[in-house]
């Protein structure tokens, strides 16, 4: 679990880099190469962890992808994650796996041409759809591959006891502390859209 966990962590730092809106084409080269070591390596480090190739790709990866964020930052899968973590102890990658798929619905059609280049990472089937088409395909492949590698289950925020109830405290920790990433998304949302797009990950 910590190899998954730490893997998924570090796609997201890749993933939010590149489609942060802070510009650095070099970077956004490198944050390529780190997602696409975690579609083809992760699986084969969390079902064999002497599997010394796959950790390898994955160290690779990792650090591909904090050269990333040192450039570009994280966006909002990260600040809503950090906001939960903080409240229920959630483990990082984990809180960040709940909330990924839904930042990305809610962002589209804005940032659909990047968001159309990962998909194609994990998928290169779908060259001939539009970016918009491939883009809206991107939460399943993410879901997919993520569910794969924690046991079989997508996690939500309930996944670590977050409710309803306890939204307007996430949200609030959100604004507070970690708006910063959040308006680095390729969509920038108000209070309201964090708060919808929290409830829609529970």
């Amino acid at each position: 679990s910590v190899t998954a966990l730490t893997g998924i962590d570090a796609f997201a730092h890749a993933f939010e880099g590149y489609t942060s809106s802070l510009n650095s084409p070099l970077m956004d080269v490198v944050a390529i190469e780190a997602m696409r070591l975690f579609i083809q390596n992760i699986e084969k480090a969390v079902e064999n962890g002497n599997d010394l190739e796959a950790r390898s790709n994955m160290a690779l990866c990792s650090t591909y992808a904090g050269m990333v964020i040192a450039h570009k930052c994280t966006t909002m899968p990260h600040a809503l994650g950090q906001a939960l973590g903080g409240i229920m102890d959630a483990p990082h990658g984990g809180s960040i796996a709940t909330c990924i798929n839904k930042v990305i619905e809610w962002t589209l059609p804005e940032g659909a041409a990047k968001y159309a280049k990962v998909a194609e990472l994990f998928d290169d089937s779908i060259s001939n759809l539009s970016d918009l088409e491939k883009a809206k395909k991107l939460p399943q492949y993410i879901d997919h591959l993520f569910s794969k590698i924690m046991g079989g289950n997508p996690v939500r925020m309930s996944t670590y006891g977050m409710t309803e109830e306890g939204l307007d405290k996430l949200v609030d920790l959100v604004m507070n502390f970690y708006y910063g990433d959040a308006i680095l998304n390729p969509k920038k949302p108000t209070r309201e859209d964090i708060l919808a797009v929290a409830k829609a990950s529970l």
